[in-house]
């Protein structure tokens, strides 16, 4: 199939029906990983979670105004590609948000997510990061997002690897 052809948005479609169907057919069971892409180059994998964390936010969305219907666990996304490309810590990414907050665009590449998947809103260190010994959140604070505010700033999206054992995404995307 050629570049351009909408292979990904086919997939990415399919992925959001399995995921809706499998919270309304299974309210109780439903979280967790719902499905688990692979690429084999991290370049390509990260390019893929930018574009499926838009996704995911859209999911949110609908979950967040469904009334329970869809049941409590946020819809998420998660990166998984080693230290290489993304902090595996959250001390780790408490370094990379410090250091990014001093102007290294070594660091916010290693943070992965730079604006808002669903605003385009660019990031800033440390306003946009909740991180600390055991949590990492992306926040996005334009006010006018729907992801934006003090209540609801946190994205449903992850790249370090602690988060992601300790709450699992519903989609996962990783390097083979």
């Amino acid at each position: 199939f050629p570049t351009g052809g909408g292979k990904t948005e086919a997939y990415l479609g399919l992925i959001a029906f399995v995921v809706l169907w499998r919270r309304l057919k299974f309210p109780q069971s439903g979280g967790g990983t719902t499905s688990f892409m692979r690429y084999t180059l991290r370049l390509l994998t990260t390019q893929q979670y930018l574009r499926a964390s838009r996704m995911i936010c859209a999911l949110e969305l609908i979950r967040r105004k469904s009334n329970g219907e869809l049941g409590e666990d946020p819809f998420s996304i998660g990166l998984w590609v080693g230290a290489a490309s993304s902090p595996n810590t959250f001390d780790k990414a408490q370094q990379f948000v410090e250091t990014a907050a001093h102007g290294s665009q070594k660091a916010v590449s290693a943070l992965v997510i730079d604006r808002c998947p669903w605003c385009e809103h660019e990031f800033r260190a440390p306003d946009n990061y909740q991180v600390g010994s055991t949590r990492f959140h992306f926040v996005c604070t334009n006010t006018a997002c729907d992801f934006g505010g003090k209540d609801i700033g946190i994205l449903p999206c992850n790249v370090v690897d602690e988060a992601l054992y300790k709450d699992p995404p519903t989609l996962l995307i990783a390097t083979i």
